[in-house]
């Protein structure tokens, strides 16, 4: 279908259907009002963050994140608050109200509460009437960024009683200046998988699909796949222009909004990379396994106790088939730090102070079918102190503090999470959006195991004591991992050869996270729960001796 995004109509895939949402054939359209802040986050002193990041993560990485920074604009800054006059499947004739949607498009997707049956004579005069009451409303503006259909909330009563407000014509003397009508492209094409033309990839290597085209994927997924001989072929996004934009970016053959349909419309057995909105990873994982394809799934594996039986049961038939992306256990230094560990046979006590980054309140991570923020980012240090304390512990039961209610960023913010693990080792995860945040995402990890003792401070420097000596050992540059996994990830899947992330691991970490989401969301008081495990367990490890 056509669409309209800074101007121009551009060529995308038509938008998918959506649970709760209506696809309306667009008869005409009225921008409301644009959506000022579209990512959700909070960048503070961009100049600053640039010259740091320069010093710590080096010009390439930073050059990286920079170009898709600037490039985040074209992808995601030209939403509105859009009302639409057209033809629903089943409600006929209807004015719907879409928010975080461009202004105008061949088909819009809106929240069927939002949609308003209207007559065969209702014109395009009383149509813009409605928008210019609609646009007088300033209040409603805020509520503009989000389209209500993925989060699992359900759309402001203050948003439908204003759609019929403005249909029944109510405070007419509020209205604004008639706003400029959009009529849709002559054409609309109904496919929601489409061909790009020219695209940058060789038609041999191993197929690939990748579900998700977000600012991660153009970050850290696109360079990656310039190393791996693979055959670009689908590239999927919720957003129709999200997709094409990056298909033509990174050189995929198609661009869709359907992942479902991609997965099928890769050719077998391919790569399927798995980087939606959390809700979805277990669902598309799953669906690609049985596809026989291979899988890498980014984090979190899981969101609930249904996504654990479901994925696990779908890793034990396809083995070898599952690759999960967990980045940090790819870090140079913490892989030092295991192997070191390796050879002491002792408990662990491991600390770890994480500096979150700030997000706005309305932030897809926060929404809640997401599992909070211990899904979105603490994932990833239950994970590493899993890797930590490696086979001979399995983490039993998670304690996590009270609430710290002045925080608006969410049930999980500013609490301290410790692991109990029954060779005696613990873990104790601290997640905090407090202090400097000009670096990002930071970390410092202190690893206490018999007589060696471990400093690793954001994954650039690692201090070994031992025997009252010191040694120090350092990247030139902070180094997350990302690039590492993926191309050794791609490289393993493209010749054939299985993923090497732990059955055991999948399954200890997506409990682990569970019982951990279940204590945050379920009071303020904090508390300390028993982790639950998927049957057929994983056989028990060996006790270590203190």
């Amino acid at each position: 279908m056509k669409l309209l995004w800074h101007g121009d109509w551009i060529e995308a895939p038509r938008y998918a259907d959506a649970d709760g949402g209506r696809v309306i054939e667009v008869e005409a359209s009225l921008a409301i009002a644009p959506v000022r802040v579209a990512g959700g986050r909070v960048i503070e002193n961009p100049r600053r963050k640039v010259v740091t990041f320069l010093r710590t993560d080096g010009p390439r990485a930073t050059a990286r994140k920079a170009r898709s920074k600037r490039s985040e604009d074209g992808y995601v800054g030209d939403y509105a608050m859009t009302l639409v006059l057209g033809q629903d499947a089943e409600q006929g004739r209807v004015v719907a109200l879409a928010p975080r949607m461009p202004s105008s498009a061949g088909y819009l997707l809106a929240h069927e509460r939002l949609c308003a049956p209207v007559g065969e004579r209702f014109d395009n005069a009383e149509f813009a009437r409605a928008g210019a009451l609609l646009a007088a409303r300033l209040e409603l503006q805020a509520l503009g960024n989000q389209t209500y259909l993925y989060s699992g909330a359900e759309p402001p009563e203050q948003l439908v009683i204003a759609l019929h407000d403005a249909l029944e014509g109510r405070d007419d003397g509020a209205a604004s200046s008639i706003l400029p009508l959009r009529p849709p492209p002559d054409a609309a094409g109904t496919e929601t998988l489409i061909a790009v033309s020219s695209p940058k990839t060789a038609a041999d290597g191993v197929p690939l699909a990748v579900l998700g085209a977000g600012d991660y994927v153009r970050i850290e997924v696109g360079p990656a796949l310039k190393r791996a001989r693979l055959r670009r072929c689908v590239i999927c996004d919720r957003e129709p222009q999200v997709a094409a934009l990056a298909a033509a970016t990174l050189g995929f053959e198609q661009a869709g909004t359907d992942a479902h349909e991609a997965i099928e419309a890769l050719p077998g057995p391919g790569i399927v990379v798995v980087a939606t909105n959390h809700d979805s990873h277990t669902e598309l994982a799953v669906a690609a396994l049985e596809a026989g394809h291979r899988v890498f799934l980014e984090k979190p594996t899981v969101v609930t106790d249904e996504d654990q039986q479901r994925l696990l049961g779908a890793a034990r038939a396809h083995p070898g088939k599952l690759e999960i992306g967990f980045n940090r256990r790819y870090n140079p230094l913490v892989r030092r730090a295991v192997a070191m560990l390796a050879h002491v046979d002792a408990p662990r006590t491991i600390t770890a102070t994480i500096r979150e980054v700030s997000i706005e309140p309305h932030h897809w991570y926060l929404w809640p079918n997401q599992g909070t923020r211990v899904a979105g980012n603490l994932c990833h240090w239950i994970d590493l102190a899993l890797a930590l304390v490696g086979d001979c512990g399995r983490p039993v039961a998670v304690n996590v503090s009270g609430r710290v209610d002045e925080k608006a960023g969410g049930a999980d913010a500013e609490r301290a999470f410790t692991l109990e693990f029954d060779d005696g080792s613990v873990a104790t995860l601290i997640a905090t959006s407090r202090g400097d945040g000009i670096r990002g995402v930071q970390e410092r990890i202190d690893i206490r195991a018999g007589g060696l003792s471990l400093h690793l401070d954001d994954l650039w420097r690692l201090e070994v004591l031992r025997a009252g000596k010191i040694r120090r050992h350092r990247t030139l540059w902070r180094d997350k991992g990302h690039q590492t996994m993926y191309q050794e990830a791609l490289g393993r899947f493209a010749r054939g050869e299985d993923a090497v992330y732990p059955l055991r691991d999948l399954e200890l970490v997506g409990a682990t996270q569970l019982a951990a989401t279940e204590l945050v969301t379920s009071g303020v008081d904090g508390g300390r729960t028993k982790i639950r495990f998927t049957p057929p367990a994983t056989s028990r490890p060996r006790a270590r001796t203190a």
